[in-house]
């Protein structure tokens, strides 16, 4: 009897509970019905011809010429989307006009053009702004310009294997990736340029000159594998990149006059680098200047740190070490034919120098002269570097280092045999 009334009360409560959900559902329904006699009345009320339509919203999109705008909150608006199908298509577009109004073009937002390969010329004269991959593996896009744009967004011209000629005098940023194998564009200037992107540039084979006359950033791999490379202009440039002139194996000589810093691998493997100079450069980066076999001539007069490898695998007989120096790295300048090393400065350059020191004693077979400072000790630096018995000759001038010695008072081991 007691296992009857549980079953009962048990098959009650569901009751009740399911008249409690059905009651809530009716009541549900009955408000969204409110709701929507509220919106059939708004409908109603709205007025039926275009020009007494509301202001148009900054949500408002519209089409024109099968390309999508986007019509934003200060007047303006922005390109979204395209659906051009007819090649060899050109864009030229300013201004257009919607519901009786004009609005200026300012922006290009991400994805708008990608993979269009119907589009060969793009000029957008009032665009302050382009978004990342816009024009994405756009293979036939041959002409830019962006005559007001001020930054451009990652992988935006990423593989147009066909651009050639590029406008973008007010730019001042690129982003990661921008013209990332754009392997028919030949040079390109842009004069407001403050910072390049990762890997900007990288792959553009047939890139021969650049010219960033404000440029102070150079982010890694930004010029990477450009092999048609000669001609670079920084003079503003602080700072290199990692491996951002990686295998540029035309580049003969290089001038950056304000550089302060080299990262790791920066000009790694540029074959065919003969001379280079960084006036105030103090850090140079492991490798950065690797296997760069045909690389004789180097100037870095405030230099601080030669990192491992920095300058391995080159051609260098002569090298003036700096005062300023503070180390030099493991194997920093192995592998090099030295002939004449010249140390300028006062500092501590046995403990300071040691892997150098020790990389000079095994090629004391290449060397002819070693330059040292007229205060040091002499009978010291020969008993580190482990050299063989030397006759020591003062203010001797060398045919290595001769026109940058200036006569100072150096003591000279040249040249360098047995007794």
């Amino acid at each position: 009897m007691n296992a009857d009334l549980f079953i009962k009360d048990r098959i009650q409560k569901e009751i009740d509970m399911k008249k409690e959900i059905f009651e809530k559902k009716q009541q549900q329904q009955k408000e969204h019905q409110k709701e929507i006699d509220t919106l059939q009345n708004q409908l109603n009320t709205l007025p039926n011809q275009l020009n007494t339509l509301p202001p148009i919203t900054s949500l408002t999109s519209f089409t024109l010429d099968n390309i999508t705008y986007l019509i934003l909150e200060n007047g303006t608006c922005a390109i979204i989307n395209n659906t051009i199908n007819t090649p060899n298509t050109s864009i030229n577009v300013s201004c257009v006009e919607y519901v009786n109004k004009k609005y200026k073009v300012i922006a290009v937002y991400d994805g708008a053009f990608f993979y269009n390969n119907n589009i060969i010329s793009v000029e957008l004269p009032e665009c302050e702004k382009i978004g990342g991959s816009v024009f994405y593996d756009c293979v036939n896009l041959s002409f830019v310009s962006l005559p007001k744009c001020k930054s451009c967004g990652n992988i935006s011209f990423t593989n147009c294997i066909k651009l050639s000629i590029v406008i973008l005098p007010e730019c001042q940023k690129t982003g990661n990736q921008t013209f990332f194998g754009c392997s028919n564009l030949t040079n390109i200037s842009l004069p407001k340029c403050k910072s390049i992107g990762t890997n900007s540039f990288s792959d553009s084979s047939t890139l021969t000159s650049i010219y960033f006359p404000e440029c102070e950033i150079i982010n890694m791999g930004a010029f990477n594998n450009c092999s048609a490379l000669t001609s670079v202009q920084f003079p503003k440039c602080k700072s290199i990149g990692n491996s951002a002139f990686y295998r540029c194996n035309a580049l003969t000589s290089i001038y950056f006059p304000r550089c302060q810093s080299i990262d790791i691998k920066a000009f790694n493997g540029c074959d065919n680098l003969v001379s280079v100079s960084f006036p105030k450069c103090s850090t140079v980066g492991s490798e950065a200047f690797y296997k760069c076999n045909s690389l004789a001539s180097v100037s870095f007069p405030k230099c601080k740190s030669l990192d491992d490898y920095s300058l391995n695998n080159c051609s260098i007989s002569y090298i003036s070490i700096p005062e300023t120096i503070e180390y030099i790295g493991n194997n920093a300048l192995g592998n090099n034919p030295l002939k004449c090393v010249n140390f300028k400065g006062s500092y501590n350059i046995i403990t300071g120098t040691a892997p150098f020191l020790t990389y000079l004693s095994h090629i004391t077979n290449t060397i002819e002269c070693i330059h040292i400072p007229n205060m040091c000790n002499v009978d010291k630096y020969a008993k580190v570097l482990q050299l063989p018995t030397i006759i020591f000759r003062n203010t001797k001038k060398c045919k290595y280092c001769d026109p940058f010695n200036n006569n100072n008072k150096c003591v000279s081991l040249c040249p360098l045999y047995n007794e």
